[in-house]
C-alpha cells in the first residue's frame, strides 16, 4: 500500500497542475467533465493509481485527495481516495456539495446538496443550510479503511436525485471537501476543498465549480456507438439485399 500511497503524491502533483483553475473563487473557473465510463461496484475498493474500475474516468487531485467521476447514463459515479496517515474516523470526513440548479448564490438554498460520509462510513444529506440528515434516498456511499495508509469512499448518486435527464443538455455546480484531524494537543482540523477555495469562500455556491458532460448524460445512443450501429445496419441491408437478389434469380431461371 505505501507504494500505492506515493503513485498517489505523484498523481495528486500532476493533476493538481492539469485542473488547477486561472482565478481563485472564479465561478465557473474550474470545470470536470462527467465521462461516460462502466458502473463500478461501489464497494469502496479503490487502489491507486486506479484500477479497470475507474481507469475511465475523469481525474482531480487537490492536497491528500484524489477524486475519480464518471457517469454511466443513469447515476453519477464518484471515488475518494484521501491519504492520511492521522487516525480519526469521527471526524476525517467527505464531502461532496452539488449545486443542482446551477444558480450559485451567497449561501446554499434547497437546490443545493450535500453529500457526506465520516470515515467511520456515516453517511449524511443536507439540503441547504437546514442541518443534516441520514440519507433521504437516491445515493449511496461505501468506505474502506486502510488505517495508518489513508482511506477511500465511493459515491452512486442517482440522475434522479440531481435532476439530470439522461441525453438534455445540463451543467451543475459541484464542490468537493476532505476534512482532517491530526494529531496534536489540543487535535488540529484542516478542510481542503476543490475548487481550490477557502473553506469561508466555499459555502456559497458561486463560487463552486462547474460539473458538465460532454457526451450530455448519455444519449439514446451514445455518439461513439453510432458508427458502428450504421455499419451493423448497412451490413445487415446488403445481407437482405444479396438474399433478395439470389431469390430473384433463382425464380427467372
Amino acid at each position: 500500500m505505501r507504494k500505492h500511497i506515493v503513485v498517489c503524491t505523484v498523481l495528486a502533483l500532476f493533476f493538481t497542475l492539469v485542473f488547477s483553475c486561472p482565478v481563485k473563487g472564479d465561478y465557473p473557473g474550474c470545470t470536470i467533465d462527467a465521462v461516460y465510463g462502466s458502473a463500478p461496484t461501489v464497494d469502496a475498493i479503490l487502489h491507486q493509481p486506479p484500477d479497470a474500475e475507474w481507469n475511465d474516468a475523469s481525474i482531480i487531485a487537490f492536497n491528500n485527495t484524489v477524486i475519480y467521476l464518471k457517469q454511466d447514463g443513469k447515476s453519477l459515479y464518484i471515488g475518494f481516495f484521501v491519504q492520511d496517515g492521522s487516525w480519526y474516523p469521527d471526524y476525517d470526513v467527505i464531502r461532496l456539495g452539488i449545486d443542482v440548479n446551477h444558480d450559485g448564490g451567497a449561501f446554499p438554498k434547497t437546490d443545493d446538496i450535500e453529500f457526506n460520509v465520516t470515515r467511520y462510513g456515516v453517511p449524511q444529506e443536507r439540503h441547504g443550510d437546514n442541518p443534516p440528515t441520514s440519507p433521504i434516498g437516491g445515493w449511496s456511499v461505501a468506505v474502506h479503511d486502510e488505517y495508518f495508509d489513508g482511506w477511500m469512499a465511493e459515491f452512486n448518486i442517482t440522475f434522479a436525485k440531481i435532476e439530470v435527464t439522461p441525453g438534455e443538455e445540463k451543467t451543475l455546480g459541484i464542490i468537493f471537501r476532505s476534512t482532517d484531524r491530526y494529531a496534536h494537543d489540543p487535535p488540529l482540523e484542516v478542510t481542503y476543498l476543490w475548487p481550490p477555495v477557502t473553506p469561508v469562500e466555499g459555502n456559497s455556491p458561486s463560487n463552486w465549480a462547474d460539473l458538465t458532460s460532454e457526451a450530455d448524460w448519455i444519449p439514446e445512443f451514445p455518439p461513439f456507438m453510432v458508427l458502428p450501429l450504421l455499419m451493423a445496419l448497412t451490413m445487415l441491408a446488403l445481407a437482405v439485399a444479396f438474399s433478395k437478389g439470389r431469390i430473384v434469380r433463382k425464380l427467372e431461371t
